[in-house]
């Protein structure tokens, strides 16, 4: 997935605001925003991990360039293995950035988001309550756990059409 970078305010203030209302477009179309949760809890983890993901899916590698040069992030190809038409298979691929780059990002295109505003809320809300939790050093209560993951199951609900409102989750 994309490294942690401490620049990333910096390179965003570079980029046109024409190119985040492209990236909101792109979203709305052809992404993603969710939690997700690790199966394995890594490292120094005392409890479940939950981080934002932001995600464009696409066959055109023209632009996961523009993405990855624009943005930054990750590239990477998914195997096709559904396709209804094996001779014809286009390479799928993804671009995404996680967490803080997520969150940086999700706080630029928000004016220009129109489908996945509220995904995007939610990732800025929860992304906001792990900073605040991140100062403390300890581990998670029942409670921050239970709240992560009404965060997530409400931006999955959002992601399948069966939304949820957010201020059940506040």
């Amino acid at each position: 997935m994309s490294r942690i970078r401490d620049d990333y305010p910096e390179l965003l203030d570079k980029v046109s605001a024409i190119d985040f209302a492209r990236l909101a477009a792109f979203i709305d179309g052809e992404g993603t925003i969710y939690i997700n949760m690790p199966y394995k809890n890594y490292g120094r983890a005392k409890g479940p991990q939950h981080r934002l993901c932001v995600l464009v899916s696409n066959t055109d590698p023209r632009l996961m360039e523009w993405l990855k040069s624009t943005f930054d992030g990750c590239v990477y190809i998914v195997r096709n293995t559904k396709s209804s038409n094996p001779l014809g298979k286009k390479r799928v691929m993804h671009w995404q950035v996680n967490e803080r780059m997520a969150m940086h990002l999700l706080e630029h295109i928000l004016p220009f988001m129109l489908l996945k505003r509220q995904q995007a809320e939610i990732g800025l809300a929860f992304m906001k309550l792990k900073k605040t939790r991140a100062q403390t050093g300890t581990p998670l209560t029942d409670d921050e756990i239970a709240q992560r993951q009404g965060m997530k199951f409400a931006i999955s609900g959002l992601n399948k059409g069966s939304g949820i409102p957010l201020e059940t989750i506040q």
